[in-house]
Order: structure tokens, then sequence, then C-alpha cells
């Protein structure tokens, strides 16, 4: 590398020299800052459904194995105590909003955190 590209690194690097340029891609009203936000209803949604998917084939082959639907559910959502239809539908409903819910707290969580660096 030439003298001068590696000043401007050294100089990106070392704190003493002030806050980084405006054309700084990244920090605060940086270029790319709001292209490492995570669009939390999107996240959330994708989370809900894929957790309510894995609750569903590990529901079925659950039953395919011979076990019981209601001791698996048991086991994940305490006081789960329906029928085995039910349980399937309110069990897939359930696994959807816990889903959804952690998805839009780590959602803003991370979007307060990119926005802060």
């Amino acid at each position: 590398m030439s003298k001068l590209k590696d000043q401007k690194a050294y100089d990106l690097a070392d704190p003493s020299s002030g806050p980084p340029p405006k054309s700084h891609l990244f920090g605060p009203g940086g270029a790319l800052a709001p292209a490492n936000l995570i669009d939390t209803v999107r996240f959330s949604l994708a989370l809900g459904f894929g957790w309510a998917v894995m609750f569903l084939i590990i529901s079925i082959v659950k039953a395919l194995a011979g076990g019981n639907l209601l001791d698996f559910a048991s086991q994940i959502y305490p006081n789960f105590y329906v029928s085995v239809p039910i349980a399937l539908i309110i069990g897939l409903i359930i696994s959807f909003l816990y889903a959804f819910i952690f998805g839009v707290l780590v959602g803003v969580f991370f979007n307060k955190l990119v926005k802060k660096i």
C-alpha cells in the first residue's frame, strides 16, 4: 500500500484524530447504519411461523412414534391439558405467539444497539 493510504487508515483508526468523517459508512448518521437494522415485524413473523412449523413437525413425529401429543405439549407449555386435536391447534397458536413476542423483543433491542454504535 502507498504511504497515503496507510496514513488515511491510521487516521481513521486513531482515536486521538477525532470522530470519523461524515462520509464514514458506519456509526450514527453513517450511510450504512439504516442497512444494518432489522425489520422487526418481518423478523418476528418469520420466527413465529418457523417455531409454529417446528411445533407441528415435532408433534407429528411424537404422535407417529406412539407417544401422546399431550405429553410433549405439556412439557413445553405448562398447564397444557386439552384434547389432542385442540391441543395441536392451541399449541400452534401459542408457539407462534411466543416466538413472535421473542422476535419483537430481539428486533427492538438489536435496532437500539445498532443505532447507538
